[in-house]
């Protein structure tokens, strides 16, 4: 990842914004506002968007932190607050976007089930691609969202 950060950085571009594919759901306005803060940033600073796991759904910079990339545990329950760590470390400015979740588990799905449906109310994304391949796995999935809506 540092290095996708860096080669983008060194194309040209004024900031990278790193997310995962297992939050579908997550507002586009939390995105918007990562690379608001990025871009708006008069000197170097990071975004972070911790998921509810202690990973993260989203990791955005505008310089090349290769520290908060280094010996990190991936897949671990300490992952973002490892980054956070580095962050202060090394003086970088990070902002907190909102926690979300993310689906590599059972709590996770189960997140995305109920919010699908209508029986969580988080303001997400629609995610209408993920819904329609849910309705062919999950029988229920859409009688329970007629139920809702």
């Amino acid at each position: 990842m540092s290095g996708t950060v860096d080669s983008l950085l060194r194309a040209g571009f004024k900031a990278v914004c790193l997310i995962d594919s297992d939050s579908p759901t997550v507002p586009e306005a939390i995105y918007e506002s990562a690379v608001n803060t990025l871009l708006k940033a008069s000197n170097r600073c990071a975004v972070l968007g911790a998921s509810a796991d202690g990973g993260y759904y989203a990791l955005g910079m505008n310089s090349h932190e290769p520290h908060l990339f280094h010996n990190i545990p991936w897949s671990t329950e300490s992952v973002s607050e490892i980054t956070r760590r580095r962050a202060v470390e090394v003086r970088l400015p990070l902002d907190e976007l909102p926690e979300w979740y993310d689906i590599d588990d059972d709590q996770g799905f189960l997140s995305l089930k109920n919010e699908l449906v209508g029986k969580v109310k988080r303001g997400g994304y629609q995610a209408l691609h993920t819904r329609a391949m849910l309705t062919k796995i999950l029988p229920e999935l859409p009688s329970a969202w007629e139920d809702t809506h």
